[in-house]
């Protein structure tokens, strides 16, 4: 796989996928180079900025003088965040569109906040991520945002309408039509993400997580720093390498509550309602016709997964996990004596009382999990579910790698007393 010369972040997210055992295939839907920086970045052009830079606004590109009038644009609304106090609360009264020459990163917020917004609509008009959340110099900046719609946001980068650097909790807010050229098509986060009663309708990635990516690092803001103020000129790689090798890179759980995911599209390898590269709690939500271009038309799940109470009708791939995948292990390991010795990690998936309905695939038409060969132990556990005509065109129709118990199968076979012929109809009705 050729790259032109790779920027630090571009770096370390081929490092982190590729100990996660990734493919060269799957490093290819998230391609980097030089002029497209990865997941993890907290500025998405500040690999050569120092601390300072990366903390402040210094660039001032979004700064407006302070007798501008509320217009309604995002240039308006990043005076209001600039101007608030620390863990202030803005409420909104108006809508809020994109302004030619405001910066297409999105408005930033860089410090403790909520915003109310009415049920207003922050529009990128296809121009502009809408939020970019950044991490705090001491601990992560904990956002709310409360009942927003956001709509057109777009970014040849991450995360179509948010990135995520901090805590933040989404509330009540609508995601419609957002797009991100690489992964997250609404959100990316790589702090802790916490959604509750929102929906996400057609939202696109190009690479994985069709409306969410989820990325949650422990630890962020050392992991951060570490990255920026102890960097050197030996090359990058290295560099990655020992900044992952010296932090505890453990990640944390994100919440999804009681949201529903509709018509949402991931291109790249899956997730085509939500990619969880960290582990998920998924409660109460309904997924409809989202696919995802391989793995886990609704969900793709990397890591530790609880998924209870949930619906996913209509979910379609062309590989594995109709509507939802979970990959059971990964590849981790340590430099011992200068050498590289592997080991492998393993998760598990509880999935309770869901009912899977017309979702399809190759392989597990409802779920797919992978099979610890090793072991010959089956990490994924499917209880009390209903499932009514799933497909799938080579094996497993509803589940296929896991252990499933007291689940409820609608299926009727049909014989030729359940057919009905008319002696016009070229078909069987």
């Amino acid at each position: 796989m050729k790259f032109k010369k790779s920027l630090l972040i571009a770096c370390l997210i081929i490092f982190l996928f590729s100990i996660a055992s990734v493919s060269a295939n799957e490093i290819d839907d998230v391609a980097i180079t030089a002029e497209d920086n990865g997941i993890i970045a907290v500025d998405e052009e500040s690999s050569a900025e120092n601390m300072d830079e990366i903390l402040t606004e210094s660039s001032q590109e979004n700064v407006i003088e302070a007798d501008a009038e509320d217009d309604g644009t995002f240039s308006a609304l990043q005076k209001k965040i600039n101007d608030a106090e620390e863990g202030a609360v803005i409420t909104l009264d108006k809508d809020y569109t994109y302004d030619e020459g405001f910066s297409k990163r999105g408005i930033r917020i860089n410090k403790n906040l909520t915003i109310n917004g009415n049920g207003h609509t922050l529009d990128g008009l296809s121009q502009s991520r809408i939020f970019l959340v950044r991490y705090g110099l001491i601990d992560n900046n904990h956002v709310v945002l409360n009942n927003i719609k956001f709509t057109n946001g777009n970014t040849d980068l991450y995360g179509g309408a948010i990135f995520n650097y901090g805590n933040l909790t989404v509330n009540n807010c609508v995601f419609t039509n957002n797009y991100a050229k690489y992964c997250g098509g609404a959100i990316n986060s790589v702090g802790h993400l916490n959604l509750k009663n929102s929906n996400f309708t057609k939202n696109t990635a190009g690479g994985d997580g069709g409306a969410v990516l989820t990325f949650s690092i422990d630890k962020a803001v050392e992991f951060f720093k570490k990255i920026y103020v102890d960097r050197t000129p030996e090359g990058e790689m290295e560099f990655v390498f020992n900044a992952t090798l010296t932090i505890d890179l453990s990640y944390g759980t994100n919440y999804v509550s009681n949201c529903i995911f509709t018509n949402n599209i991931a291109k790249g390898r899956g997730g085509g309602a939500i990619y969880g590269f960290t582990h998920l709690n998924i409660n109460s939500c309904t997924f409809k016709s989202n696919q995802a271009n391989e793995h886990g038309g609704a969900v793709f799940a990397n890591k530790n997964l609880v998924l209870k109470n949930s619906k996913f009708t209509n979910n379609k791939v062309s590989k594995n996990g109709g509507a939802v995948y979970f990959r059971c292990h990964e590849q981790s390991g340590s430099y011992v004596n200068k050498t590289w010795v592997p080991k492998m990690k393993y998760y598990s998936a509880n999935i309770t009382n869901c009912a899977f309905s017309k979702n399809t695939a190759k392989k597990g038409g409802a779920i797919y999990g992978f099979l610890d060969v090793a072991s010959d132990k089956k990490r994924m556990k499917v209880n009390k579910c209903n499932f009514t005509a799933n497909k799938a065109s080579s094996s497993g129709r509803d589940v296929l790698g896991g252990t499933c118990s007291n689940g409820i199968y609608n299926y009727i076979k049909l014989t030729s007393k359940n057919r009905t012929v008319k002696k016009s109809a070229k078909k069987l009705t």
